[in-house]
């Protein structure tokens, strides 16, 4: 199972907006909407495996994490 996270700005120097997904289509789906939103500055999606018997560890395993990108 993958979870899916989009993370967005709308204005400088202000929060990061991000929301959380299990549906990689709804995720692309709201991707796509952030990409035509005038406002933003700049967006990222990324997926991660989810493994709900493992507990996080502390550590970051980078080659997990991946772009997407619905184009």
């Amino acid at each position: 199972m993958m979870i899916y996270a989009v993370t967005f700005h709308v204005r400088p120097g202000k929060k990061v907006h991000t929301f959380w997904f299990t549906d990689k289509e709804k995720a692309l789906a709201f991707l796509g909407s952030v990409k035509k939103y005038p406002k933003t500055l700049d967006y990222s999606a990324i997926q991660i495996p989810a493994n709900e018997a493992a507990e996080y560890d502390g550590v970051i395993q980078e080659g997990l994490v991946m772009p997407i990108d619905g184009n």
